[in-house]
């Protein structure tokens, strides 16, 4: 049986980390307590869940970790097409991207701000499944470009 050449791993490694950084968009987080649900962009970009005018609001805060995480897979991308050892970089690259997926609860900061004095608050998050996919993909583009690799040494 024929094994699949190198442009097939690297096309579905492309599609995986095209998957993982578009599961920005359905839900990331959800806060075990209310059991609200926080789409990658509310997650990355910031998101003001509750306001009562000037007496009260809680929010999510803008985090940088978050949006690298979710870019990290695009970066991958660019190693597989423009670098001549893009499946070593790529696999490196999918590896933090799926560590910094996992870490995403640990990387999101909720603020309460009452009569403008502003608490960091502690949420118990549980992973939505937007963030489960993006984890999944980013893991196995991790592992296809391992494969690749193994399968040069091994020739």
């Amino acid at each position: 049986m024929k094994s699949p050449s190198i442009n097939t791993y690297k096309a579905i490694a492309i599609l995986l980390a095209v998957l993982a950084t578009m599961m920005m968009l359905m839900p990331a987080l959800i806060a075990i307590e209310s059991e609200s649900e926080f789409t990658g962009i509310q997650i990355v970009f910031g998101y003001e869940f509750m306001s009562l005018g000037s007496l009260a609001s809680g929010t999510i805060v803008f985090s940088l970790l978050n949006m690298l995480a979710y870019t990290l897979p695009l970066f991958a991308i660019a190693a597989l097409l423009v670098s001549r050892h893009g499946f070593i970089l790529s696999s490196a690259i999918f590896l933090m991207a799926t560590v910094m997926l996992l870490s995403i609860p640990d990387f999101t900061v909720v603020t309460v701000t009452i009569l403008d004095n502003v608490n960091e608050v502690t949420v118990d998050w549980a992973y939505g499944y937007g963030l489960i996919i993006a984890i999944i993909a980013a893991c196995s583009g991790f592992l296809i470009s391992l494969i690749v690799i193994l399968n040069k040494t091994a020739r």
